[in-house]
């Protein structure tokens, strides 16, 4: 995901997952992503009540026009 979205242009990756998501966070944070921030309440729990999620970012290069670097690949004539 992380080496698409450089060869994409893409400048950063946000995602949001439930707070209690222990295990995909610690994956997230391994893959160098950081908590930034809690949105509205709108997961529920088992309970009934309303969960914030937990919103990750990680940045991929700085913003801006993204240099033009892609080229076809090459194929032999045979």
């Amino acid at each position: 995901m992380l080496e698409s979205a450089r060869c994409a242009g893409m400048s950063s990756i946000h995602l949001e997952l439930r707070a209690s998501m222990n295990a995909a966070g610690a994956l997230y944070r391994a893959n160098g992503l950081l908590r930034n921030r809690s949105g509205a309440r709108y997961y529920r729990s088992g309970e009934g009540r309303r969960k914030a999620p937990c919103g990750m970012l990680r940045v991929l290069r700085a913003p801006g026009p993204v240099p033009y670097t892609w080229r076809p690949p090459r194929t032999e004539d045979t």
